[in-house]
């Protein structure tokens, strides 16, 4: 079972955008989804109209880690898996652009070429 304090519950609550029509100020006030609804005032006094964008949660970004297959050991971010990779003489794939992995291919058949014709 995963127990969260404090700080973690704060972490997980939605940030809501607020802007008043009288002075044109823009809030984010981060609160409960219970408490959603309950309407906020400016400093102005008036009552902020809530702007609607894309679901947003405050916070960090997770980087828990994980259990990688292909390395046999737990993995806490990009780095550590290259890290890891590196000590263990291996290359990751996957992660390249058609265009790059095409363009190592043409450079490399041309130089297999040109030896080719230097030993003829």
């Amino acid at each position: 079972m995963l127990k969260l304090g404090q700080s973690d519950i704060i972490n997980l609550m939605p940030t809501y955008v607020y802007k008043c029509v009288a002075c044109g100020t823009k809030q984010e006030i981060v609160k409960t989804m219970h408490n959603a609804t309950r309407e906020e005032i400016c400093g102005c006094g008036i009552v902020l109209d809530r702007v609607y964008t894309s679901f947003q949660i405050m916070g960090a970004k997770v980087q828990d880690a994980e259990f990688n297959p292909g390395l046999g050991c737990v993995v806490r971010n990009a780095r550590h898996r290259k890290e890891l990779a590196d000590r263990k003489g291996l290359i990751e794939v996957g992660n390249e652009s058609a265009d790059t992995l095409h363009r190592e291919t043409v450079v490399k058949r041309a130089k297999e070429r040109e030896k080719e014709w230097d030993n003829l």
